[in-house]
């Protein structure tokens, strides 16, 4: 969920009218867009205000109220598209020294598709002498009568069926849906509910059924975590709605993505969202060797693996997806060979994972890595020792696979295209062999973030027959022959 976090500190002056105490109001705004057949493109906002956090008031009846001022605006460019001033009151308190609830605002609003700028005012009302506080965000709707799209994808504190077509605020497509307005798990949270709406399968597919798919990736490296994942088959339609739930128990605290995916019948994927979350699930360790070795993994699946040999071979497969402070560790511990400390080490890098089933997420792994190694491996590497090996393992299968091995004075070369991967979209990878006999393609230029970003790439892959060692010159690959015609084509449009 899109979320602003605003804290406001201010110090209340006593009056008759209001408690008189410290105040720090403390509230949360998300909002996700969806998309309507009949109205076009909406915006949902959610308004969530800590009770704790504000001043109540004494209302003629006995009880007491808090109460806000908001202001809410959506500006396209110089243009302002929407805006709303309002109140918003808290449910009535007879104690205020016993509120522990929170309330909240929802507003659905239309609007075309673009790029807006959301900007926010509140104010605690009964706060004497409070000024507003203002924040702003970019957001961006991006909707068409006849593509497939995924909505944003909403966090949800609870839903219940609608009774009797009774219909409020937040009644949507048959359920009252409660919005969780936080993008942070703590160890309270016990599972993670989610609403999401794909589009017009029926306009693009035809009759032909889909696939629904959601899992939990990591935010870092993008890799699906094996226990929480689900499938969902549909018939083709001009809205179907997805409401999901994963137990997260057992989910290790971290920074993850949940992402809904529409796939075609031939498994491809159409359209995607994703959302970012925070788990804290308790106090995950410091990798050290200390605490490595208090491990018992004597009736884990590591216990089997005795070989010296084969304990490094696995141990140096995880490379590709290790974190710089686990590459110096497992470096580290090849070069000491102890056999226990390997199995704990290899033991703690899948748990930290996939707390739940280490042995599961170890086995689907290694077989990513023997494909690896038959597809890409040398005569003096093993597969995922290479550029190719790496990128597949840590960014998964591309999408789609350009090779091109015989085109004219350019070096055999291959270009990788994902659709998305992690938090990226439309990220590509370009290989090129330049001793033209081993299997051992490098990477020479890509568009991911991290990667190895190289815009004088074209004329390297060419440099087979062109001999120049002036690349700060600016060459225009395309003006030098037909041979530069084809790669600045496969890598636009692919």
């Amino acid at each position: 969920m899109k979320i602003f976090k605003f804290t406001i500190i201010v110090l209340l002056i006593s009056s008759s009218a209001a408690i008189a105490s410290g105040k720090n109001l403390k509230a949360l705004l998300g909002y996700k867009s969806f998309y309507s057949a009949q109205t076009g493109p909406y915006i949902e906002t959610y308004l969530s205000v800590s009770g704790q956090s504000v001043v109540f008031k004494q209302q003629p009846g006995g009880k007491y109220q808090a109460a806000i001022e908001v202001m809410l605006l959506f500006r396209l460019g110089e243009e302002i598209k929407f805006a709303d001033k309002y109140n918003l009151l808290s449910p009535e308190a007879s104690n205020v020294d016993e509120v522990d609830f929170n309330f909240l605002d929802q507003k659905r609003i239309s609007l075309a598709n673009g790029t807006y700028v959301l900007e926010l005012s509140v104010r605690d009302i009964n706060l004497e002498g409070s000024k507003p506080f203002k924040s702003n965000r970019e957001v961006i709707i991006d909707y068409h009568p006849n593509t497939v799209a995924v909505s944003d994808i909403q966090l949800v504190d609870s839903y219940t069926p609608v009774s009797g077509g009774e219909q409020n605020a937040t009644s949507k497509n048959g359920y009252d849906i409660i919005p969780y307005v936080d993008n942070y798990f703590g160890q309270d949270k016990t599972s993670l509910k989610f609403y999401a709406e794909i589009y017009n399968t029926s306009k693009v597919l035809g009759s032909d059924p889909f696939l629904i798919s959601y899992h939990i990736e990591s935010f870092e490296k993008g890799r699906i975590m094996p226990k929480y994942r689900g499938f969902s088959r549909r018939e083709s339609n001009e809205l179907s709605v997805l409401l999901g739930e994963f137990p997260i128990g057992e989910l290790g605290s971290g920074n993850y993505n949940i992402v809904v995916e529409a796939r075609n019948k031939e498994n491809e994927i159409i359209a995607f969202r994703s959302c970012f979350f925070q788990r804290n699930n308790g106090p995950a360790p410091d990798l050290a060797e200390d605490d490595i070795r208090y491990l018992d993994v004597s009736n884990t699946f590591v216990a089997a693996f005795t070989d010296k040999d084969t304990l490094a071979e696995y141990i140096s497969s995880l490379q590709p997806i290790a974190s710089a402070k686990e590459t110096m560790f497992l470096h580290n511990q090849l070069k000491l060979a102890d056999e226990q400390l390997m199995q704990q080490f290899l033991y703690d890098f899948w748990a930290r994972r996939n707390p739940g089933d280490p042995e599961g997420a170890f086995h689907e792994y290694d077989g990513q890595v023997s494909m690896v190694n038959r597809e890409f491996g040398t005569l003096s590497k093993q597969g995922y020792e290479t550029d190719r090996g790496r990128v597949f393992l840590q960014y998964g299968n591309p999408n789609k696979m350009i090779r091109s091995y015989n085109e004219p004075s350019a070096y055999p070369y291959e270009i990788w295209h994902y659709y998305k991967t992690g938090t990226q979209t439309n990220k590509k990878f370009v290989f090129y062999n330049r001793d033209l006999v081993t299997n051992d393609f490098a990477l020479i230029h890509s568009n991911a973030i991290g990667e190895i970003n190289d815009n004088q790439w074209q004329l390297k892959l060419h440099k087979r027959d062109l001999q120049t060692n002036d690349l700060d010159r600016d060459y225009e690959i395309n003006s030098m022959g037909s041979f530069g015609n084809k790669v600045n084509s496969e890598w636009e449009n692919h």
